[in-house]
């Protein structure tokens, strides 16, 4: 799969589980797409950075934050082949896993690439993160906010909704490449 057709589909899909967090949240809480801090850098550096490493940069994860102090309070990253084939992208997700555990995050990864099974999840994040294999996403998470918030989100039916959005000639592409 030429970079780029996973990745548009990954973007869609991410801005389709921010709107449906969006809509089950209390107004304590809010669902964004966050940039990777990388980005710009890569931007400003194309000769060091790959199309695919540029495209795993973009809108690779989401948080869910506390509306009165901006408090992080969840992560959820969706991961790319970028991050699998590139080393400097796997450690900038480590890096991440620490960074977010350290200020006490719920932390969920979509797997799709195998990536953390290519590089050791540290001790100090591993308790705090769950993993969730892509290529079987559970039809149903349960996502703990605080001790009166807890929620069953619909993980794999917004992944079928957003699948609805993919243009007819990228489906044919990802499912030819998937067989």
């Amino acid at each position: 799969m030429f970079p780029g057709v996973f990745h548009d589909f990954r973007f869609g899909w991410i801005v389709q589980i921010v709107n449906e967090w969006n809509s089950i949240l209390s107004n304590e809480y809010f669902a964004h797409i966050e940039a990777a801090e990388t980005y710009t850098e890569a931007k400003q550096s194309p000769e060091r950075f790959p199309d695919t490493v540029v495209y795993s940069m973009l809108g690779d994860h989401f948080s869910i934050r506390r509306t009165a102090d901006n408090a992080l309070v969840a992560v959820f990253e969706v991961t790319s082949s970028g991050q699998r084939d590139f080393e400097e992208q796997r450690a900038i997700l480590i890096q991440r896993l620490n960074t977010w555990t350290a200020q006490r995050a719920v932390i969920f990864v979509v797997d799709f690439f195998d990536v953390l099974k290519c590089e050791r999840v540290p001790k100090s994040t591993s308790h705090a993160i769950q993993i969730i294999n892509g290529n079987a996403i559970v039809q149903e998470l349960p996502v703990v906010l605080d001790s009166t918030q807890s929620f069953i989100f619909p993980l794999e039916a917004s992944y079928w909704r957003a699948w609805q959005h993919v243009a007819d000639p990228m489906k044919k592409l990802v499912e030819s490449k998937s067989e």
